[in-house]
């Protein structure tokens, strides 16, 4: 996909957790890779850190920071089918800002949806928007 004109894609590893997100900026490009490092979740997107603090199925939460900004995202869904959000709904709240995005016609479980959001943040982030 792209926003504000910039290409941007995302693939999951061959062989482990996680995902890696590729940016175009200013014509030069840039990967960002979100992965388990020791017990945490985290990655790097540009020089700003991206990490998961807390992430709850039941409660269909996840929290982290987003360099020095703390973020939480709701995720609401139209059902559950077994560990797995249908058609989910991901509120982000940052420090004044807040952004909603959805997943439609599909599942996610609470693996695929810091790793969808990792990339959302990222895209926003590498875009300039955040």
């Amino acid at each position: 996909g792209h926003n504000n004109e910039q290409l941007r894609w995302a693939l999951p590893p061959d062989k482990e957790f996680g995902i890696k997100l590729t940016h175009y900026t200013k014509g030069k490009a840039s990967e960002s890779v979100f992965k388990k490092v020791g017990e945490v979740f985290t990655g790097t997107i540009g020089e700003t850190e991206f990490t998961i603090t807390r992430a709850s199925a039941a409660d269909g939460v996840i929290e982290g920071k987003l360099g020095k900004d703390a973020f939480r995202i709701k995720i609401s869904a139209t059902a559950m089918e077994g560990n797995h959000y249908v058609n989910p709904t991901f509120d982000v709240s940052l420090p004044n800002k807040t952004y909603t995005f959805k997943l439609e016609d599909g599942q996610a479980c609470l693996g695929c949806a810091t790793k969808i959001s990792f990339v959302v943040l990222g895209m926003l982030r590498s875009s300039g928007a955040l």
